[in-house]
């Protein structure tokens, strides 16, 4: 594993946060309030540096006060994409870290992205899907946690349902028996305005 930043992060849970790179607006929202109150609550957050519900969640991370790891499907050294330049100087400012399994110098290749999902899921105790349709990286990342015996949760399944609750402590009902795939839990809140979005 190749590294940038404070590896091992602190002790405490790992919870990945993973969705959609073109997310709704509240989607997004609500993956950075998520991830924001996992923070104030000592969980470092987990997530794949993409567009959309992956840079919400180290934006919600960082604005909490917390520690964000951002797994990656290129080297350490090559930050994809370009956009989040200023995010990963801001994971590393914070006390977190870059990580990848792909030697430096690694260019972005599609058939990295579903190996980079499962280092993800390997490395979280948790993983929270927001707003991911079938087939996605994001259900990919959530079949192996599956595949790795750990817990999957749908902030929004299959980008139909969006369940908002008070906190990420508080389960949630049920789902629709029409959502299928859709696991019987899952955890969202409230989205604000975000204080970091380079």
């Amino acid at each position: 594993m190749r590294t940038r930043g404070r590896w091992p992060p602190p002790e405490g849970p790992r919870v990945a946060i993973v969705g959609s790179r073109r997310p709704s607006p509240y989607g997004e929202a609500a993956a950075e309030q998520l991830a924001l109150e996992l923070a104030h609550a000592g969980v470092i957050v987990v997530s794949g540096l993409a567009l959309g519900i992956d840079g919400a969640a180290h934006r919600g991370a960082l604005n909490g006060g917390g520690v964000t790891v951002a797994v990656m499907g290129t080297g350490v050294d090559l930050i994809y994409p370009s956009a989040h330049v200023l995010l990963a100087e801001a994971i590393l400012a914070g006390g977190g870290a870059l990580v990848s399994q792909f030697a430096d110098g690694t260019a972005p290749r599609r058939q990295n992205f579903p190996a980079r999902n499962y280092t993800m899921a390997a490395l979280s105790d948790v993983v929270v899907v927001v707003e991911a349709g079938e087939g996605s990286g994001a259900l990919i990342t959530a079949e192996a946690a599956l595949d790795l015996h750990k817990s999957r949760t749908p902030a929004t399944c299959w980008r139909r349902w969006a369940w908002v609750v008070r906190s990420w402590t508080t389960p949630l009902q049920p789902p629709p028996s029409s959502a299928s795939g859709c696991a019987r839990s899952g955890t969202a809140s409230f989205p604000t305005s975000p204080t970091f979005s380079p």
